[in-house]
Order: structure tokens, then C-alpha cells, then sequence
């Protein structure tokens, strides 16, 4: 039977993130894993996997963004490959974000695997393991659609978190 593994939440963005045309950061304080995930690396001496969850994306429909780990300050995040982690695609955050009589309008949420980006950063002795910054690349610069009353309309992520598995 193979193992159950409880994940652990590590550390959350203390306030939303806006999401527009350029890049944005957001920092994330993480703790050490203090539960399960803590025992069941020492049993089996090896690091846990790393997860990205992001909650509450809501906004309207907007481009794609591409999310990096811990791109140095003031560095081009192209230019730093082995610190991408993946993409949010926006398909469908206007009308998730819509809250009606059946739906509550909370928006999008998605999880990304950090773990080989986390290990290979820890490995190049690169990775803080209580700092974490999120870097968000817009595919499209420009591409944040307006309202009708002529406003940008941002993507706006609830919540960024970090949990150990």
C-alpha cells in the first residue's frame, strides 16, 4: 500500500496580490514544518515535495502568467529558466469570478509543483527555506482587458501559499 501523505501548510501571503501588465512579487513568510511532513522526512531522510496552492483568483479575463521562485532583485526572470515553476493559465476567471444564485464567485484556484525548482535552488545553496518570493510574468504585456466603465479590470489572487507533502 503505498504511504499516505498528509501535506502541511507552511506559509501564506498576508494580503492579496494584484496581478496587471508587469511583473509582480509577492513574498510569502514560510515556517518550518512543524507536524506530520517534519516526521515523515526524518523517517525517510529526504526532503519534502513543495507545493504552490493559489486561491481566490478572480478578475477579469487577462493573459496567462508565468510564475518564478526567488528571481534574484532586479533580474530578468527569462533569463532565469531554472527558477520557473509553471503558468496560471486565466481561461474562465471573469466568468468563475461572477458570483450568482449558484455560484459563489470565489474565482479560480490552482497548485503548482515547486519541488524541483525548491531542490535545485537548495542544492546550488541558493534556497531560503523561510523566504520565499513568487514572481508573476505577464505572457501578454498590455493584455489587462478594461471594464465597461474604461478601468483596468487586475487579476487578484486571494491567497498564496506554501505547503510541504
Amino acid at each position: 500500500m503505498p504511504e499516505r501523505r498528509i501535506p502541511e501548510m507552511v506559509g501564506a501571503s498576508d494580503q492579496p496580490v494584484e496581478l496587471g501588465d508587469r511583473p509582480t512579487t509577492a513574498r510569502v513568510a514560510v515556517r518550518p514544518p512543524t507536524g506530520p511532513v517534519r516526521e515523515a522526512a526524518e523517517a525517510r531522510a529526504a526532503a519534502p515535495d513543495v507545493f504552490l496552492r493559489f486561491q481566490d483568483i478572480t478578475g477579469g479575463e487577462a493573459t496567462s502568467y508565468e510564475v518564478y521562485l526567488n528571481v534574484p532583485e532586479g533580474a530578468d526572470p527569462a533569463q532565469h529558466s531554472d527558477r520557473h515553476v509553471g503558468q496560471l493559465p486565466m481561461f474562465g476567471v471573469a466568468e468563475a469570478s461572477a458570483a450568482s444564485d449558484r455560484h459563489p464567485g470565489s474565482g479560480l484556484h490552482y497548485s503548482l509543483d515547486a519541488t524541483k525548482v525548491v531542490r535545485r535552488l537548495a542544492e546550488s545553496g541558493e534556497w531560503d527555506p523561510l523566504s520565499l518570493k513568487v514572481t508573476f510574468i505577464p505572457k501578454r504585456r498590455g493584455a489587462v482587458p478594461e471594464s465597461a466603465a474604461g478601468a483596468p479590470r487586475p487579476i487578484r489572487i486571494g491567497q498564496v501559499s506554501v505547503y510541504l507533502v
